[in-house]
């Protein structure tokens, strides 16, 4: 399912995908869009599909989880609603802000107030190229008063714990499932 827009069901899991758009104005370190207008790549709302994107909302055993996906950081007000309060926030965090800056992601955090926030879209040592320009997201983690850094590439969330938590950073760090 990529890009999924709408509500989709199966057993006790509900999937809705709200239409949005990839990020398209790098402000971090790396100014990677700038190739958009090398390119004379389109941007929103005349844009290819590449920019196209969803944020996604999902329920399942009592927890619902958010996947912000590289999307920016201020879709309609809907969206916004539709995620407040959501258990999980899974976000694009990485300390060279290639998607988001930091007050982007301190923006969306308060928007969404999850109880756990779980970086993603960083460099991982042995996953990701250098060439990604993408960094860890280690500082970033490390500037939060409660986090979890995990040791291994699996962490089972339970309702009865998260409901403890509030705003809850779980960092995998380098840690991923090798195949």
């Amino acid at each position: 399912m990529e890009r999924p827009v709408g509500k989709y069901s199966l057993g006790d899991v509900d999937i809705l995908g709200f239409a949005d758009k990839h990020m398209y104005k790098a402000k971090g370190s790396y100014l990677w869009t700038e190739a958009f207008d090398e390119s004379n790549i389109k941007l929103p709302p005349n844009n290819p599909l590449n920019l196209d994107n969803s944020i996604i909302l999902i329920k399942t055993g009592g927890i619902s989880i958010v996947h912000w996906g590289d999307n920016r950081p201020d879709p309609q007000e809907y969206v916004l609603k539709a995620v407040k309060n959501a258990d999980v926030l899974i976000l694009p965090i990485d300390d060279s802000e290639h998607i988001l800056t930091s007050a982007d992601i301190k923006t969306i955090i308060s928007y969404v107030n999850p109880k756990v926030i779980i970086p993603a879209h960083y460099k991982t040592k042995g996953a990701v190229s250098t060439l990604s320009t993408l960094k860890s997201a280690d500082e970033w983690v490390k500037s939060n008063a409660d986090f979890l850094l995990l040791k291994s590439a699996s962490y089972e969330f339970d309702i009865d714990i998260i409901t403890k938590f509030n705003k809850k950073v779980v960092y995998f760090g380098d840690n991923y499932i090798k195949k």
